[in-house]
C-alpha cells in the first residue's frame, strides 16, 4: 500500500467522524470525545485553522483516509508533541509508525525542532511499539495521570532529540 500524509481538508470531516467514533480508539486518547460526531470533527478542523502551531495530517494508504497523525509546534521551546489515532481495520499493519516517522521528519526538518514527545497511556501497547519504531525514547511514566472512561491511566513520556534522530 502506498503511505502518505497530507494536511487535512474539509472533506475529509466525514471519514474523520465515521472512524473516530469508535470507543477503542476513544479510550486509548486523552481527549478524543466518545461518542464522535461529525460536528466535533467540525469544530476540530475550525480549531486547527486559527492555530497556527498545531497540524494535522491525514494518514491516506493508496490515497483512502486511515486516520491523523499532528504535531503541536512549541517553537518557544524548540519541540513538537506528536499525537495520532488510526482506525481500527488499520491497526497492527506498520501504517502508523510509517505515518508517524513521516511527521517526525517533517518535524525536524521542516518546523526544525530539536525535540519531538509524545505520550501515551501505558495500556497502550501498540502505540508505544510505533513510538519506539521512530526511535523515541521512554523518559518517564506518570502514574493514574488520566482517569478515562471511569479508569485511571499511568501516561508514559516519550522523547527524542534531533541529534540522536537515526532517520
Amino acid at each position: 500500500m502506498d503511505l502518505s500524509i497530507r494536511p487535512v481538508e474539509d472533506s475529509d470531516l466525514d471519514d474523520i467522524a465515521r472512524l473516530a467514533n469508535d470507543y477503542e480508539i476513544a479510550k486509548m486518547t486523552a481527549c478524543l470525545p466518545y461518542p464522535y460526531t461529525k460536528e466535533h470533527a467540525k469544530t476540530w478542523l475550525d480549531y486547527l485553522k486559527k492555530n497556527q502551531h498545531e497540524q494535522a495530517f491525514a494518514v491516506c494508504g493508496d490515497a483512502l483516509f486511515m486516520g491523523i497523525v499532528g504535531l503541536v509546534h512549541e517553537p518557544e521551546h524548540n519541540r513538537a508533541e506528536l499525537g495520532y489515532w488510526l482506525g481500527q481495520d488499520y491497526w497492527n499493519s506498520g501504517y502508523m509508525s510509517g505515518a508517524a516517522g513521516m511527521a517526525v521528519g517533517y518535524a525536524f526538518s521542516m518546523l526544525g525542532v530539536g525535540r519531538i514527545y509524545a505520550r501515551c497511556f501505558d495500556i497502550n501497547t501498540a502505540s508505544k511499539r510505533v513510538l519506539e519504531k521512530n526511535g523515541l525514547v521512554q523518559e518517564g511514566c506518570l502514574k493514574k495521570l488520566f482517569i478515562r472512561f471511569g479508569t485511571a491511566m499511568d501516561l508514559l513520556c516519550f522523547g527524542l532529540l534531533k541529534e540522536n534522530d537515526r532517520r
